[in-house]
Order: C-alpha cells, then structure tokens, then sequence
C-alpha cells in the first residue's frame, strides 16, 4: 500500500528541480543540476583534437574522469554510455571531448542528477546532439510499491531501484517543424536502464511506466533552461559548436568526489650558458619571422599613436609567444590533486553544513586567502629554442577565496557565504582575452629560457599608518613608502641604495622603526645572463637586518649583520629598552633556490628537494632537507646602544613552522603569544610541496619543560593536529570583541580532506587551543592550498 513518505511527498512526486547554465567560467559549456538537496556541477571541455588509445578515431570520443571506487566506476561507465548514445560522434571525427562531474551535495539519486547536468552541459557547450536526455531514478519498496526521486535515506530502505534514462525530443527545444536528426526519425524508447537490487518483471514495468511519467516534467525543465541556448540550425549538421576552440589543458579530472590529474610530463637537460643557444636561435627565428610579419601587417594604420603602439605590443608579444614556446601540462601526482585549480564561480554559494557553531561572540567579517590558480589546466611548462622552464606553485595567476560571516536581523542566526575571485592582474586580462597562455615560468629551469621568461612578465602601531615596500630586479632594488592614516596619500617614499636585489618577502614596523631583512636570497639578471639561477641563496654572502626610523633615508638605517639564513615571515617586531626585537620563521637555506648541494635537476629545484631523503654536509655539519629547508621559530635582539646582536632558536628543531600570525591589535608591540601553521614532514616529502598538518600556538613568557634533549631553554608550545590526510592554509588571528587578554579569539584556517576531497573552514578557540574545532565548515566546492589569510571585521548587512 503507497503512502506518503517522510518528507510529505506522494510515492510518484519529484523534490524541487532546478537548473542552471553557464555556471563555470573557464569551462566550454556547463550546468548545475539539483534535484532537493543533491546538487551537480559538470563542466564541459573541448572539442580537442585527437582520441584516446583504443578508440575509433573516424567517431568522436566521450572521455569523463577516473574513478577509484568500485561505484563511482560503474557510475562513470553508465554516464558514458549513456552520453555517447545522444551525441552525434560522426561530425567531429578524432576529437575527445572531456565532462567532468562535480558533486556539491549527494541526498540520493545522485547518478540522475549526473546524467542531467552533463547533458545540459553538453548543450551550454554547443556539442552536436542526437537529442536530449532526461534520466530518473526510481525505487521499489518492500511494500512493492514504486516511489520517484528517492532521498539517500530512502534508498537505504528500498530492496530494490533502477535509474532510467528516456530520451528528450530536440522537437521540445527547437522550432516547430523539425522532427529529424541527420535524416533519421527521433526516438520514443529508452536509453538506459540499470536496476539493482530485486524486482520482478511486472514491478519493472511499473518503474517504467512511473519513470516515463514523471519524465516529462524533467523534459519541461530543460525546454526551459536550454530553447535560448540550443542554435536551430541543429538539423542541418551546422552546429554552431565552438570549432575554433581547442580544450583547455586539463584542470582536473574530478568524477563525483575523487580527483585524478591528467598531465605530460617535460624533461629537462642542463645548458651552462644563453650564447649557446644562439645559433638555434638564429635557424628557428627565420621560421617564426612569418607568423611576427603577419600580425604586424594586420596592425591598424591609422589609430591613436599610444593606442597604436599599445595594440602593436600585445599583438607582437602573442606572436613571440605562440611561435616559439610550446606549454604543456607538468606531471601531477594524487599527492599534489589540491594543488590544482578550480573554477572562479559565478555567484556566492550558502553554506548549509556546520558542525559545532560559529561562536556567538565572533565578529562579522570577511576571511579571505590567497593562493595560487593558474589558468588552463594547471602548471605548466614550455619548451622552446632558448631551452626550458617549470612553474612551482608560487607562480603565475591568483585567487581570492573569501567566507563572509553575517547575522542575521535578530542578531542570533549566522549566514555564513562562500565566494572566489581570480585576480585580475594585466597578464590575467591578457590571457582571458587570448584563450591562452601569455605567463611563462620564471624560476625553474634553463637559465636561456627563464631570461626570456623575465623579460616577458614582473600599518604602523598606534597611528594607523601603512607602511609598504616594493622589490625590483632593477635599480632601485627595494623602495619603503608610508601611506597616510586614510588611505589616500604616499606620505614618504625612498629608496634604500641596496647593491643587490633580494628577495624580501615581508617587512616588520615597531612604534617608531621600519624593520628591513636583506638576506642573501637575490634575484639577479646579469647572472641568469651567465648561465647562473635568478633566484639563488648564497650562505656564503652577507645577511644583515636594518632598524631605519619611520620617515628615515637610506642613510638613516642601522644595519645589523646577522648569521645567514632565509626568513620570509616576520612574526612581529617591537621595543624592549635600548633593544629592537624582531621573530620570524628562520631556515638556513630557501626553498626557492639552486640545489642546495643535491645533485638535482635544474627542474626539480622544489620537489626534488622536499623528496631528498638524504644528509646534506655544510661548514662541517650534516642536516636533513627538513632541517634546511623548514623553517623554525627564531629570534634577534638588536641593540641600537652597543650594536650587539643576539640570537636564538626559539622552538628546538622537532617541529617546522610557517605562516606566523598574531593577534593583530599587538601588531610592532611586545606580544606574549604566536602562532604558526607545522610541516607535515611526511606529506611534503611525498608530495614535494610544501603541506601544514596542524597548528602551533608559542608561549614566549613560558619556557618548555618536556623532558627531551633539545627543550632547554626553548619556549612552552601547544599544538593543534589535524585529523588524518587533512592540512591547512591561510590561518589567521581572529580577535574576540572586547576580550581582555591577548590571547581571547580564534584560529580561523582553509583545510582540506584528502581523504574525503572534502575542503572547510575550522574556527579553533586559542584559549582552548589543544581541543576541538569549534565549528567546523563544510565548503561547497574545493579550495585549493594558498598562502596568507586575514581576516576584516565589517558589518555586511547592505
């Protein structure tokens, strides 16, 4: 006997649909399909010349991403068959055409909602259809009646379910008249159909017959989601298919909640200097003279000369580029999956799943990180007559990711919203424009090809001042500004007359004092011309850390030699008697540099030596690569008195530490606690990027009185581990409203499972910093690993 069911439907009754194209950005054609809570992104790439290994190259190829699980196989055989039975394969013979599914959120007939996303997809995407295709998913109860559209719940239940797949008439979408495919009559049957569980024939049909009912209002919903997409020439075979477009590299190859990376590998050989490659340079110039003369006469004669001259420029330089670098996708492994980028979204998504809460207390606001996501698929490399290069993670284009926090008008109910951004720095605009890549790798590879790559690309306490610093391969080499209170004046501005270009990553202030670092970590042109790094760390050089007064000149600072080591963080800075104390996160020697005496490849420069397992000898000392390469909370003491330096390590060497952060209100005065995201030792090495398995809270008034052999003097630490294969970016200080003491807030982090391919949001209590997150929040979409983090307290309510 049918009844209703738990949510109030009747047993034939479909959950709320809704549809939606054109959600993804950087895909060819894509759809959301949600059917009550399960929600599906597919995104559709290509057509791309060429077709896998195995199959028919006079037919186009259907290819979705791979799947570990048993299911998600079967499923992903399903989806295929299924996709391949509406497209027409004979139009665009040897090409592939790539779909990937997304779940945003699985509650039951998930393999429907897949099938009805990527055909809508499909058509965003102006691929040549049979016709359409709308599938259901219909179960048997034990009672052996049939109910529609089950939630995950129910099918738990039911002893007995078939997923069925009907054809939807292109008649539905098209103007009347049409009733035709390729001169062939349009189909009235099914699809597919695949059942589990047990049901006899008759209780079959019944599903049929229910399934085909209730398919029409599927039908309706597409009708009215695609009839201003779909081109009416369709039966003509004049598709109106984006021809001249080729598939982006692969971002990612994502099938329900798995990711699987499809890249080429590009090897690397050594070349000790640019002249070398003159020669080559001078044969392939001739043949790529051609294509540079033919945009050139294609240039307007008679425009704005600046205009002209702007337009000329873009022009030769895409040129340059498409005539003699060829990109290609660098190898990813499963370990690095969440290094790879994402879509930019087109409108904010709702987060409906918290565990724990968002602390009453907690300020409205926005966290927003960083982060890299390159365009096109991910990492690239080029090869070209000057020789090759790689990116590392830190290269190439940018995105925002941002979680908004807002209550509700009773004060009570928290909203809390999901949003991304990629940055819209001249070269992204370039290559949105393009369809292309314009960013060349710059610091792996053939010092040649990394020259190349160079030429083409490149607040104060207590009175609310900014102070900011600009690094530059040419003189001046690094410039200090003050901006006023308001944000709208360069108050001061000079430069400091260094004799080398270093790579500063950061800067500290104190109540009267701008603190500089200029470490042996440089970036040098004339040497990358000699067949040396650009970017090279030198022990053998000097180190020092300059104390200059807030409005002070070059003349003005007084510099302090210091022993040489590589630090891009400085955790804070301030003033203690006639001392400057300055903390930051310390390593003897950078990431980001030559081969740190390992016999590497000039393109494995970063993950070659995070994989490195063995001893390294320096000034008579051996040191594993995570002793050299990690950093370590450390501490100078600068006596602007006596000039005396002091130094310590403030931590031991059991933990690495990164990405320090304070509260900010403590921000050039003296602080008693710090915090820090820990190296996954393991996860790195694995990987050969860099991942944060926990966080660290540092007690500097408190020593640590653990019994091991190096924690004599060393400061108290509380760590904060994370659960499994899950790591963290971006963490910031949140300060709690009105709290008392300095330590009254929260650690608020991106992380992600790699178990689960699961991304959230942890807000940590740092007065209960060892215990459970308090809320733990569940991102509708991955977010990739990034950098830095903050978080602006603001009201959001217009």
């Amino acid at each position: 006997m049918e009844s209703e069911r738990d949510d109030g439907r009747s047993p034939s009754q479909l959950r709320p649909l809704s549809c939606a194209r054109n959600v993804l950005h950087r895909a060819h054609g894509s759809a959301s399909w949600s059917q009550g809570d399960t929600k599906v992104l597919a995104a559709v790439y290509g057509p791309k010349a060429g077709t896998k290994k195995n199959e028919n190259p006079e037919k186009a190829c259907i290819e979705l991403g791979k799947e570990a699980g048993k299911q998600e196989k079967e499923f992903e055989m399903i989806l295929k068959r299924t996709l391949q039975s509406i497209c027409i394969l004979t139009l665009n013979p040897n090409t592939t055409t790539s779909i990937i599914i997304q779940v945003v959120n699985d509650d039951g007939a998930l393999l429907a909602c897949a099938i009805n996303a990527a055909c809508a997809a499909l058509v965003d995407a102006g691929i040549p259809l049979k016709h359409l295709a709308v599938a259901i998913c219909c179960c048997l109860a034990e009672g052996g009646y049939v109910i529609l559209d089950p939630t995950k719940l129910e099918e738990q239940k039911m002893r007995g379910f078939a997923y069925l797949v009907f054809p939807n008439s292109v008649v539905s979408v098209l103007p009347k008249g049409l009733s035709h495919v390729e001169g062939e009559p349009m189909e009235h049957g099914i699809i597919t159909s695949v059942t589990h569980g047990v049901m006899s024939v008759e209780e079959y049909l019944k599903c049929l017959e229910r399934g085909r009912a209730a398919s029409t209002k599927l039908s309706d919903l597409l009708r009215r989601s695609m009839q201003s997409q779909l081109p009416s020439p369709l039966c003509s075979g004049e598709l109106s298919y984006r021809r001249g477009e080729t598939c982006r590299e692969w971002e990612r190859r994502m099938t329900f909640t798995s990711t699987m990376a499809f890249h080429v590998n590009c090897s690397v050989q050594s070349r000790p200097s640019l002249f070398k490659n003159i020669d080559r340079f001078k044969i392939r110039w001739s043949s790529s003279y051609k294509p540079l003369m033919k945009e050139w006469q294609k240039l307007p004669l008679h425009l704005d000369v600046s205009e002209s001259i702007r337009n000329a420029s873009v022009k030769l330089l895409d040129a340059f580029v498409d005539s003699l670098f060829q990109f290609s996708d660098q190898l990813v492994l499963p370990s690095q999956s969440n290094f790879a980028p994402v879509d930019e979204l087109n409108d904010p998504l709702t987060i409906t799943i918290i565990e724990g809460k968002v602390p009453h207390d907690f300020p409205e606001g926005v966290y927003i990180r960083n982060g890299p996501n390159p365009l096109f698929g991910g990492l690239k490399s080029t090869a070209s007559v000057f020789g090759k290069t790689g990116h590392i993670w830190i290269e190439g284009e940018g995105m925002l990711h941002a979680l908004c926090f807002d209550k509700d008008s009773d004060g009570e109910t928290w909203r809390v919203v999901y949003n991304n951004r990629h940055v819209e720095t001249e070269t992204y605009k370039l290559e949105k424009q393009r369809d292309r890549p314009s960013f060349l790798p710059a610091i792996e590879g053939n010092p040649p090809a990394i020259l190349v790559a160079y030429l083409l690309n490149m607040r104060a306490p207590g009175t609310g001042e900014l102070v900011v610093f600009g690094v530059d391969a040419m003189k001046p080499f690094m410039e200090v500004g003050v901006v006023s209170a308001d944000g709208k004046r360069l108050v001061h501005k000079v430069d400091l007359k260094f004799n080398r270009c270093t790579l500063s990553h950061d800067m500290g202030v104190t109540e009267r004092y701008n603190v500089i670092i200029d470490f042996p970590l440089t970036i040098d042109i004339h040497r990358l011309i000699k067949g040396g790094p650009l970017i090279k760390f030198d022990k053998e050089e000097y180190a020092r850390i300059g104390i200059m007064p807030r409005y002070g000149t070059a003349d003005s600072i007084r510099w302090f030699e210091v022993e040489p080591n590589c630090t891009f963080h400085i955790l804070n800075c301030f003033e203690e008697g006639d001392e400057v104390v300055v903390r930051g996160c310390r390593s003897l020697e950078s990431i980001i540099s030559g081969s740190c005496d390992m016999d590497l490849d000039k393109s494995e420069w970063v993950s070659g030596r995070l994989r490195n397992k063995g001893l390294v000898q320096q000034d008579a000392k051996y040191y594993t690569k995570d002793e050299l390469l990690f950093c370590r909370s450390y501490e100078w003491r600068l006596n602007m008195e006596t000039g005396e330096v002091k130094e310590r390590n403030l931590t031991g060497t059991q933990f690495a530490m990164e990405f320090p952060m304070i509260n900010p209100n403590f921000n050039g005065v003296k602080n008693k606690f710090g915090y820090t995201q820990t190296v996954h030792d393991s996860a790195s090495a694995s990987s050969g990027m860099p991942k944060f398995g926990g966080l660290a809270k540092l007690y500097f008034e408190e020593t640590d009185n653990k019994e091991w052999e190096e924690s004599e003097g060393h400061i108290k630490v509380e760590h904060h581990e994370f659960e499994g294969n899950t790591f963290c970016t971006g963490a910031a200080f949140v300060p709690k409203e009105g709290g008392r003491e300095e330590d009254d807030g929260w650690i608020i982090t991106f992380v992600h499972d790699e178990d689960t391919n699961t991304s959230k949001v942890y807000i940590i209590d740092t007065k209960n910093f060892t215990s459970e997150p308090v809320a733990k929040i569940t991102l509708p979409c991955r977010v990739p690993y990034g950098f830095h983090g903050a978080f602006m307290p603001t009201s959001l309510h217009n």
